[in-house]
């Protein structure tokens, strides 16, 4: 991660599967700090975002001595807030903007993630590339966004642009 430190307070967006957390927690358990958004674990049982936010509940208690730490904080994705304004050096969005997107709330979570993050705060994204021209609507639906797109929605929300990696490409 592009200017991750162990001392750090990050936010993991929308971890998925955890496979970032796995990464991040050990490298912030020490001196900084995890919090990952999850949706209630004891919404409805019928509700999938319940499901997603049961098994990332699970993915956390099966390992305590690695996991512990993290902080879950619990968001509803339609009504976008993040209770921590000015706070955070960091937060990633690894493989999850195409979702918020698809949820028609982009402008409003890049907003919330604007105030979360402190001066100097870092907005890290890793997003699969949809080709240059495709409409972001209709591409997000296969996980895919324009890259241009993302950079432009990223600006008009108050971010500035330091760096990008083709790493992924």
């Amino acid at each position: 991660f592009y200017g991750l430190q162990p001392k750090m307070t990050v936010l993991e967006f929308a971890p998925g599967e955890a496979w970032f957390t796995e990464l991040l927690a050990p490298a912030l358990a020490k001196q900084g700090k995890l919090f990952a958004t999850t949706t209630n674990p004891n919404g409805p049982k019928d509700d999938r975002m319940t499901f997603y936010a049961e098994r990332f509940k699970m993915f956390l208690d099966r390992a305590p001595e690695a996991y512990g730490k993290v902080e879950p904080v619990v968001i509803t994705p339609a009504a976008p807030k993040l209770p921590m304004e000015g706070t955070l050096d960091m937060v990633v969005m690894m493989r999850a903007m195409h979702g918020v997107v698809n949820a028609g709330s982009l402008d409003k979570w890049l907003g919330e993630m604007h105030k979360a993050l402190a001066s100097n705060g870092i907005l890290a994204i890793e997003q699969h590339r949809a080709n240059e021209g495709a409409v972001p609507e209709v591409s997000s639906k296969k996980g895919y966004l324009p890259e241009k797109w993302v950079i432009a929605k990223v600006e008009a929300a108050g971010f500035k642009l330091v760096a990008k990696s083709e790493i992924n490409a």
